[in-house]
């Protein structure tokens, strides 16, 4: 009997053993799993983290202010470092543009930024870029063909500023002369008509000439000259963008008339120094920076798989008066 017990005694030990034996190695093996699991997941964390996104951009010229824009597409990628950008500069040439988006094709770029040359020839590189999965996205000007998202400001909307505030210091009244950009930019083109609406709605307002100086200085200086020589009657030239502004105020100044006011859109820190020399009456303030570096973040964006809520991302435009110029100025610091 005493043997049965001990007998029984024995099985049980040895049941309970195998019990905790079985229940270990079920423990372990769970523990093995889940660090197995948290592991992988965290290298997956890592490699998207990782991840290096490459960003071919396209710039029409990387002169006066769309060196901003180039200022902010460079930043963004400082401050962001999986992600590359690699910047060219089309020279103006539709051509040359052309070309540098099948180069960034072929190298397998994540994603294409581009300032256009003329926002009518960008079919192809529209066309391009879709067989390619590839997404384009406009910065600073809008293009006129397909693209993921446009990163800019309400063109027109600038024009509008503009010349409301010189019809408001004419005291609504006098002839008035516009210094176009490229006409066939859609900014050139909008801001035009922005203004033009403005002084059709003040009676005593005439505008009196219109002639292109594609954004450059020098051309505005020699139309400035033109206009001085023909004996023209102006009171104030409202130019498409602050150099051609201050192209129109140098050949007034080389010919000491002093009475008419000029007027541009951008507010570079040189037209802002002509405004404290009481020179220039206005500016509005256009945010290359601001613009460049979110066509940054969201050629990144969509680079990842990310899906806009929107796909025209607004820089706002601001309304630069004398009062304001030292707020500006530190934005260049």
């Amino acid at each position: 009997m005493k043997i049965s017990k001990l007998i029984s005694v024995l099985l049980l030990v040895t049941l309970l053993l195998a019990m905790t034996a079985g229940c270990a190695s079920t423990a372990a093996t769970t523990t093995a799993a889940a660090t197995a699991a948290t592991t992988a997941a965290a290298a997956e964390t890592t490699a998207a983290a990782d991840q290096k996104i490459v960003i071919g951009v396209t710039m029409e010229s990387l002169q006066d202010f769309l060196s901003y824009v180039g200022d902010g597409l460079n930043d963004f990628a400082k401050a962001n470092p999986n992600v590359e950008i690699n910047i060219l500069d089309a020279k103006l040439d539709v051509a040359t543009q052309v070309k540098q988006v099948e180069s960034f094709i072929s190298q397998g770029v994540d994603a294409i930024i581009i300032k256009c040359v003329d926002k009518d020839a960008t079919a192809p590189i529209s066309a391009m870029c879709k067989d390619a999965g590839i997404p384009l996205i406009a910065v600073n000007v809008d293009i006129g063909s397909d693209r993921e998202a446009y990163v800019g400001s309400d063109h027109k909307l600038s024009g509008v500023l503009e010349a409301e505030e010189l019809a408001k210091q004419m005291n609504y009244k006098g002839n008035v002369a516009i210094l176009v950009g490229d006409p066939s930019h859609n900014a050139a083109q909008t801001r035009t008509d922005g203004a033009k609406e403005v002084f059709a709605k003040y009676p005593d307002m005439k505008v009196v000439a219109e002639q292109s100086g594609m954004w450059d200085r020098a051309k505005s200086i020699t139309i400035a000259e033109n206009w001085i020589q023909s004996g023209l009657e102006i009171n104030a030239i409202i130019a498409n963008n602050d150099e051609m502004a201050i192209g129109a105020l140098k050949a007034y100044e080389q010919a000491k008339i002093t009475n008419v006011l000029f007027a541009g859109i951008d507010g570079t820190k040189d037209a802002l120094s002509y405004m404290q020399e009481g020179k220039l009456a206005l500016s509005v303030f256009q945010n290359g920076y601001e613009q460049g570096f979110k066509a940054a973040e969201t050629a990144t964006k969509l680079a990842m798989g990310e899906t806009l809520s929107e796909p025209y991302v607004d820089v706002a435009y601001e309304l630069i008066t004398p009062d304001k110029i030292d707020m500006y100025l530190a934005k260049y610091k």
